[in-house]
């Protein structure tokens, strides 16, 4: 028998963005965990360095960088939780890490 177990939440639960290096040069895949308060992605990787966004943003890099937008558009999706408008919520699965690929017998 297989088991599968998810986790589903709103972006009301989400209570940091965590971003990831991926600088293979260095071999790097330091994270930095965000306070969603802060909106902006880190200049650089705090542990090697690589530039991650160049600041200030140009209008193209503001509107069309899906990583820049998408961080910006959490928070806003998530203070907008407590007012009527949209009639939905939008939630996140995710498996949990611990029993990802595994089956329970």
């Amino acid at each position: 028998m297989t088991v599968e177990r998810k986790v589903v939440v709103g972006f009301g639960d989400l209570k940091a963005l965590i971003y990831e290096c991926r600088n293979e040069e260095k071999n790097c895949k330091s994270r930095v965990s965000v306070s969603l308060d802060q909106t902006r992605i880190p200049a650089t990787c705090p542990s090697c360095g690589t530039e991650w966004v160049r600041y200030p943003l140009s209008t193209l890099e503001v509107s069309g960088t899906p990583f820049t937008v998408l961080a910006e558009m959490i928070v806003k999706v998530r203070e907008k939780q407590s007012e009527p408008w949209p009639k939905f919520r939008i939630l996140l699965e995710f498996d949990e890490p611990e029993l990802a690929g595994r089956h329970v017998n």
